[in-house]
């Protein structure tokens, strides 16, 4: 087994020569002073590390400090490429962030062709934990700081009592990565990312299991998913959705993603397919049930200004008075959408809208309510009654889609994905 080499500041030494004592491999860039405190600038790794396309098998590491091949990279601008796990467990006891490849790195670094699957799990309240980055840190709140991750993914299983992903813990900017291992936490909690933004060509197959914050196929608590699917189910007492948990705010955007994987809340929190509670939707599909016991939608819980979207799976409230809409549960704005999905729930439903105001071209296949009040396209005022197939083919309705997506793509950076009929519904190009 070739374990790479590593050259810092004080030795020459190999991967190999690192595992040395009972908590297993001694993380790069961890050590300890005479009082058992982390020394940090004066033995931090600098430059770039190569891994030439080699792994670590057996990996162990039970750590009360970061942790991961590199427990924490202090200085800026390093690159971590081209080196995996392919099998192991490693522990964290602090708060410290622990993650396979980098417990914590610093600005403006890069992690680039990188896997792991080793099981992950941080047993300390608010220790962050990923299963190829604990945390990428940022400097005064500027995301553009953070280090940023491409060409990774994770199959071990990650659990954490913070923010807890499949790739980084907390981070800003992730591309062309997934996540296959199932996924655990308190915090906020997501296939790819469990806080943070700017998740780009990613997708998640694992299950995803939060509580107590938001939750999410690809971001737990965050914001402006771009090309993005899960297949994973996900499940949480908080905000839950299948892309992402929560936004937090009404200037983020959910562009070209779609969810596969079955949507479960157990609490008194928005769940949807798409997002529980956010704003700004384009381009995105559900295909899977929703449950939930407040707001539940086949796209927001929660939330509006929702355009060219559409949900075909049904949706369940078990709660007694929260609205429940095949688009949105409560929301507003919603243009060049429908829904064909069942509801089922005992008050304030719409094919739609649960509670809120239809805007425009919006369509829903047949009468679906179940149990309870009347169909209508808005659950709560009964209005724009119409169904698909009185409005608008599926093919013409494609024809809509993309005439939208062209319009976007003439002046926008961000490109709207076209769509195509497959299977008698659209789906993206």
């Amino acid at each position: 087994m070739d374990y790479g080499y590593v050259k810092d500041e004080t030795s020459d030494k190999t991967l190999k020569d690192l595992m040395t004592t009972d908590k297993g491999f001694i993380p790069i860039g961890i050590v300890k002073d005479s009082d058992n405190n982390d020394t940090r600038l004066s033995k931090t790794f600098q430059g770039t590390f190569d891994g030439k396309n080699n792994y670590l098998s057996n990996v162990y590491i039970n750590s009360d400090s970061y942790a991961g091949i590199f427990g924490m990279i202090q200085a800026e601008n390093i690159t971590i490429k081209n080196v995996g796990i392919k099998d192991g467990s490693i522990t964290g006891t602090t708060i410290k962030p622990i993650g396979g490849i980098v417990g914590l790195m610093n600005f403006y670094g890069k992690i680039e062709n990188c896997y792991n699957y080793a099981d992950i799990k941080n047993s300390a309240d608010g220790g962050l934990v990923g299963g190829i980055l604990g945390n990428a840190n940022i400097t005064s709140g500027n995301t553009s700081t953070s280090a940023s991750i491409n060409n990774c993914y994770n199959g071990g299983a990650v659990e954490g009592k913070s923010c807890t992903g499949g790739i980084v813990g907390v981070g800003y900017n992730v591309t062309n990565s997934y996540n296959k291992g199932n996924i655990t936490g308190s915090g906020p909690t997501g296939g790819i990312i469990g806080s943070g933004s700017n998740a780009i060509n990613c997708y998640n197959t694992g299950i995803i299991i939060g509580s107590g914050a938001p939750t999410g196929g690809i971001i737990g608590s965050g914001n402006n998913p771009l090309n993005c699917y899960n297949t994973g189910n996900v499940e949480s007492d908080n905000l839950t959705g299948g892309i992402v948990g929560g936004t937090g705010g009404n200037s983020y955007e959910i562009v070209n993603c779609y969810n596969l994987g079955k949507i479960k809340g157990k609490g008194q929190n928005p769940v949807g397919g798409i997002c529980g509670g956010g704003s700004n939707a384009t381009n995105c599909y559900n295909f899977e049930i929703v449950e939930g016991q407040s707001c539940v939608g086949g796209i927001f819980g929660s939330g509006g200004n929702i355009n060219n979207c559409y949900n075909v799976n049904d949706l369940t409230n078990k709660g007694t008075s929260a609205p429940t809409g095949g688009i949105t549960g409560n929301g507003t704005n919603i243009t060049n959408s429908y829904n064909t999905g069942k509801i089922i729930a005992t008050k304030l439903m719409g094919e739609i809208i649960g509670m809120g105001t239809v805007s425009k071209d919006c369509w829903y296949l047949t009468r679906t309510t179940e149990e309870g009040g009347n169909a209508s396209a808005n659950g709560a005022e009964g209005k724009d009654k119409k169904t698909m197939d009185e409005a608008v083919s599926v093919e013409k309705y494609i024809t809509t889609l993309n005439t939208e997506v062209s319009k976007q793509n003439e002046t926008s950076e961000i490109k709207w994905k076209e769509w195509k009929l497959q299977n008698g519904y659209p789906v993206f190009k």
